[in-house]
């Protein structure tokens, strides 16, 4: 599991979701990375290493909260302002490079898309994010969209801090208005997990499929 905060705390509970004795889960997200400051982090670096390490099955990806920032290549220098129009493409590029890097042992990808924030400023840009996200798994091998957006917000479109489970309603966001708490990070990791069953198979009997 790997990307930023939000892919360290999914990482944390999705032990908990898969059943130890069939799935090993390797825990890789790094707080304050993405894909606009290879400079600072590069992912694509780390994730060659973790591939050639672990050789995994299925990598579960789950970044881009720190993107909202101009693209920047390897040696610091600008390659995208962002806000302008070549930021998409750009951004677009780095995330099919990630996800040809991460499968290119065999392994199958689950990108979970970024939730929709408490934060207004930040929506219409984790929305193209997500949609980059989106069209870059349509058109990789081997890779799932998983839309958090959609899964985890109220049924007018809005920002919710809830999520409806049958009869329950159950608190599943941290007070910062983006990432989850124990409960919702778990809820994450069984719906990604059953998602994972769904697009490759992945057996029922390697995870919870309850809270």
């Amino acid at each position: 599991i790997v990307g930023d905060s939000l892919a360290a705390g999914l990482g944390y509970f999705a032990e908990r979701v898969f059943r130890s004795r069939l799935v090993k889960v390797s825990r890789q997200g790094r707080i304050s990375t993405g894909l606009a400051r290879p400079d600072y982090f590069n992912w694509p670096y780390t994730m060659r290493r973790i591939v050639d390490r672990f050789d995994p099955d299925l990598v579960i990806v789950m970044l881009g909260e720190n993107d909202y920032q101009s693209l920047q290549t390897v040696h610091g220098e600008r390659e995208a302002q962002v806000g302008t129009p070549a930021w998409p493409s750009a951004y677009r590029d780095r995330v099919v490079a990630l996800m040809r890097i991460a499968t290119s042992r065999g392994a199958k990808v689950v990108w979970a898309g970024l939730p929709i924030s408490a934060d207004f400023r930040l929506r219409s840009h984790s929305r193209r994010q997500n949609e980059i996200f989106e069209f870059a798994a349509s058109i990789s091998h081997d890779v799932a969209f998983f839309d958090s957006w959609d899964r985890f917000r109220d049924p007018e479109g809005g920002y919710t801090a809830y999520f409806r489970e049958g009869r329950r309603v159950i608190l599943i966001r941290e007070d910062d208005g983006l990432h989850f708490n124990a409960i919702g990070y778990t809820i994450v990791a069984r719906e990604i997990a059953k998602l994972a069953s769904e697009e490759f198979g992945l057996s029922p009997r390697t995870f919870e499929a309850a809270l």
